[in-house]
């Protein structure tokens, strides 16, 4: 055969391009093209080519660089979901204070409404809409890295055969359920809420690969990723791994779809059907297990989705950090307020009015320690942002308690407590409210702080 039938169909009139400008004399640098192996495959080569014309040959110097290219994408594509991560959690921040007041002030307002009034639908459709909307909201922040984690230890085992009845009614009985658990798994340390909605999110885009029937399987396992598995996929630590595998007998993928599918709003469905966040959400929420997943798929041949997990060495004791709050909705003491996004903050202090308290609100730190020191009476309770100019929330507090060592705390951001503890501003013995919360929410909050917890 002649070499350019080796050539990728691609590359050809690049390649011949190529040919012409070294039979015209002019060496070609760092020209890049694929050759197809003996089983199929295609390599990229890197061509440092020069004529010599006296001797009517070419001189060229080839290197194989597929293993190069491979680690080049690989960059790209990390850098990528991390750029759109930061986007996605900082529209999801910006939006959650927002979506704070829309469902706040609506509480207040159906507070106000006779039950048998007209209004009262269509203040309860603009409530219902904005949790909606605090639900998108949420799975930007998963996929941003930045969603709260309730983490436990887990027997992913156990966590999937409680699944199982609700994944059947998902599937339908044109759908057959195979399930395939190591009696052996390690134990992991996760969100089961999130683990379940990794599964959730897996099964019903199987579901849809396969509208006419097939075979849907669940696989657990234990396994080991090893340094030369790490180095082909940068995103991952070598370790050893509990690992659940999604697989469908659907109509499969094609290496553009694959590229693609864990971009927000991307979606292969037809309009209406999905928001194009599953399988982001999906990403955001593994890499927040410090987890690893990885896509098998081609046109025809189905799909199958491995989900890895770090194992715990220890698992002897569960870590629940979900708290018990009692609700005891209002009071009489007095709440200084720190909040920079003025809708909310107006939000806050009139439904802590409402229930008996009195507030002091503030814009910044600045305004709220001036405020500290020239009031005489009794401050039982900082409710403040995170979040504030010149100066956290954190640092407010700690300059403020030095004066006022009996006053609470509690900490408010539309940024997940998790991530506000990650980047130091707080630590787990904090009080920690997250925005977008509802007047009901608040109530029991400022509550529970006042009455059970200690200083802070």
């Amino acid at each position: 055969k002649k070499w350019l039938e080796f050539v990728h169909p691609k590359d050809f009139g690049a390649t011949q391009a190529a040919v012409e400008q070294l039979r015209t004399g002019n060496p070609v640098y760092y020209f890049e093209n694929r050759y197809q192996c003996k089983d199929g495959s295609y390599r990229w080569i890197s061509w440092d080519s020069f004529p010599v014309q006296e001797e009517q040959l070419i001189f060229a110097v080839a290197r194989d660089i597929t293993e190069l290219k491979r680690l080049e994408e690989q960059l790209r594509q990390a850098v990528k979901m991390e750029a759109i991560g930061r986007l996605a959690g900082g529209v999801a921040h910006e939006f959650n204070n927002l979506l704070t007041a829309i469902m706040g002030f609506s509480n207040l307002i159906l507070n106000d409404i006779p039950q048998d009034s007209p209004q009262r639908e269509r203040i309860l459709k603009i409530t219902r809409s904005a949790e909606r909307a605090a639900g998108l909201t949420r799975q930007l922040l998963a996929y941003g890295r930045k969603q709260v984690l309730d983490f436990r230890v887990l027997n992913l085992n156990e966590t999937i055969d409680e699944l199982k009845d609700m994944i059947r009614q998902f599937i339908g009985e044109q759908i057959k359920l195979v399930t395939n658990y190591e009696p052996t798994l390690e134990k992991v340390q996760a969100d089961p809420g999130q683990i379940e909605q990794i599964l959730m999110n897996l099964v019903v885009n199987a579901r849809d690969a396969m509208p006419k029937g097939g075979t849907l399987t669940i696989e657990t396992g234990n396994t080991y990723l090893e340094e030369e598995y790490c180095r082909h996929h940068s995103d991952v630590e070598s370790g050893r791994y509990a690992v659940f595998s999604i697989g469908d007998s659907g109509s499969g993928m094609d290496q553009d779809t694959l590229s693609r599918i864990f971009d927000p709003f991307f979606t292969t469905k037809d309009k209406g059907v999905g928001t194009g966040l599953g399988l982001s959400t999906v990403y955001g929420i593994v890499k927040q297990h410090r987890g690893h997943i990885s896509v098998k798929s081609e046109p025809g041949k189905g799909s199958c989705f491995n989900i890895y997990l770090p194992i715990i060495e220890d698992a002897q004791n569960e870590i629940v950090t979900v708290e018990s709050i009692e609700s005891k909705p209002s009071g009489i003491e007095t709440v200084l307020v720190v909040e920079d996004e003025t809708v909310v903050r107006d939000l806050i202090c009139e439904a802590l009015q409402m229930l008996g308290y009195t507030t002091i609100s503030a814009e910044d730190a600045e305004h709220a320690i001036a405020i500290a020191d020239e009031y005489e009476g009794d401050m039982h309770l900082l409710l403040t942002d995170m979040v504030l100019p010149k100066m956290d929330g954190r640092s407010l507090y700690d300059n403020l308690s030095a004066k006022r060592p009996d006053m609470k705390a509690l900490f408010m951001s539309a940024y997940s407590e998790s991530f506000i503890n990650n980047k130091g501003f707080l630590d787990p013995s904090f009080n920690f409210m997250k925005k977008p919360f509802s007047v009901e929410l608040l109530a029991n909050r400022v509550r529970a702080v006042l009455d059970v917890h200690p200083t802070k």
